[in-house]
C-alpha cells in the first residue's frame, strides 16, 4: 500500500488538474460566446441604427422635396410658354424642352399636346395634355370611381378649379392623369408616375409638378 501512495497522489493531482483545466476551459468558453453575443448585439444595434438614420434622412428628404415644390424654387422666368386658344389654357415648359402636337382637319375638335424633356428615352419627363369639346355632358362623377384600371381618385385643384387626380395602370407603368372641365372642354393631363424600369427622381417629379403648376385657363 505505502508504494502507491505516491502514485495515487500523482494521479489525484492529475486529475485535479484536468478538472481545472476543464473548468477554466468552460469559463473561457463562456467569456467567448458572452463576447460573440455582445459583438452580435452591437452589430444588430447598429443595423438597426444605420436603418433609423437611413428612413429619415429619406423621410426629411421627401419633405424637403415636397416644401421645395410648394415654395416654386425652381426657376421658371425663361421658361417657354404655349398658348392653346382653341382649347383656352396655356403653360409654361423648360427651354430645353419640345412640343408636338396632333390632331387637325376633321377632328379639329381633338388636340394632343405632347411636351417632351431633351431626353426622349426618359418617359417621366413628359406630359401629355388631351382636350375636347365636352358634347356628351360628361362630369367629373363620371370619372370619379375607381374602376378598371384606375386604382386611385382624389380631388385635385387646377388653376383654382376642382378636378380629379387618378392613378391609372396603363400596362408598362402607373400614369397620373388629371380630369377638369372648364367651359365647354374637357381636359385630360397625364405624365407616368411610375414605370416597370425603375421609378422617377424625386427632382423629375418636382419639375413635372412645377409644369402642372404653370397651367393656366384663358378666356
Amino acid at each position: 500500500m505505502i508504494a502507491f501512495k505516491a502514485p495515487l497522489k500523482r494521479v489525484i493531482v492529475i486529475i485535479g488538474a484536468i478538472l481545472i483545466s476543464s473548468e477554466l476551459f468552460i469559463l473561457w468558453q463562456e467569456t467567448v460566446l458572452t463576447e460573440i453575443r455582445v459583438n452580435n448585439a452591437h452589430i444588430k444595434l447598429n443595423e438597426a441604427r444605420q436603418h433609423y438614420m437611413e428612413r429619415t434622412e429619406a423621410i426629411i428628404k421627401a419633405a424637403k422635396a415636397k416644401e421645395q415644390l410648394s415654395s416654386g424654387e425652381i426657376d421658371t422666368a425663361n421658361w417657354k410658354t404655349y398658348r392653346n386658344d382653341k382649347c383656352g389654357y396655356n403653360i409654361k415648359y423648360p427651354e430645353d424642352w419640345t412640343i408636338e402636337f396632333s390632331g387637325s382637319g376633321l377632328i379639329a375638335q381633338l388636340t394632343n399636346v405632347f411636351l417632351n424633356g431633351p431626353d426622349s428615352s426618359n418617359v417621366y419627363e413628359q406630359v401629355t395634355i388631351f382636350c375636347e369639346k365636352n358634347e356628351s355632358g360628361k362630369t367629373l362623377n363620371d370619372f370619379r370611381a375607381p374602376s378598371g384600371f384606375v386604382f386611385e381618385v382624389k380631388d385635385y385643384i387646377l388653376d383654382n378649379v376642382t378636378s380629379l387626380e387618378r392613378l391609372v395602370w396603363s400596362g408598362d407603368g402607373a400614369t397620373t392623369q388629371i380630369i377638369a372641365f372648364k367651359g365647354r372642354y374637357l381636359y385630360d393631363i397625364s405624365f407616368y408616375e411610375n414605370q416597370t424600369s425603375g421609378p422617377r427622381t424625386d427632382k423629375t417629379a418636382q419639375l413635372i409638378g412645377q409644369i402642372l403648376s404653370t397651367f393656366k385657363f384663358i378666356e
